[in-house]
């Protein structure tokens, strides 16, 4: 509130307090609805929690820090279409935002496509290329990890060789 109150923003930016879409009622016409700044997780519970909030809804931009691939299934299952995705880097970190639009026609995204994002594939980007190859580190020493236990899980071990897989040809 203090921030809009500086800007001078007052006349143009309410400000509610409310868990999730809590605030939005029918009579606020809104058309757009962003979520930013938290896991793909917490965004799908959000959208989940008053799916009667989302009726009228022309797009969604959603700016998940982790857990896209969820987020993207949750859109493709709830008939939401993905009508762009960005991905940006700033202050050290890797952000990923998608912009989706309910679609009357039910549609589906390949395992491929839920994983790396379909316009980001496309892009194929230096921010994509920098995400997933640290991301391609991190899981090479998760697997080593999981290799060099007393007992290794090998179905958790196959899970994350075919992870590894799909990270590898994305990248080559």
């Amino acid at each position: 509130v203090h921030e809009i109150q500086k800007l001078n923003l007052a006349n143009v930016i309410q400000a509610r307090l409310a868990d999730g879409l809590e605030a939005i009622d029918d009579s606020d016409r809104i058309d757009t609805i962003t979520i930013a700044g938290m896991g793909g997780a917490l965004i799908t519970q959000i959208l989940e929690a008053h799916p009667e909030k989302l009726n009228g809804i022309k797009r969604l931009v959603l700016q998940p820090n982790i857990g896209e691939p969820r987020l993207r299934t949750w859109l493709m299952n709830h008939q939401f279409q993905i009508m762009a995705e960005k991905m940006v880097a700033e202050d050290g970190h890797i952000y990923e935002v998608i912009v989706a639009e309910p679609s009357i026609v039910p549609f589906r995204y390949s395992k491929y496509e839920l994983t790396f994002g379909p316009f980001l594939l496309e892009q194929h980007s230096p921010v994509f290329i920098e995400k997933w190859q640290g991301e391609l580190q991190r899981q090479k020493t998760v697997l080593q990890q999981m290799n060099q236990a007393s007992k290794p899980p090998v179905a958790k071990i196959k899970q994350q060789e075919e992870y590894l897989g799909l990270i590898k040809e994305v990248l080559s």
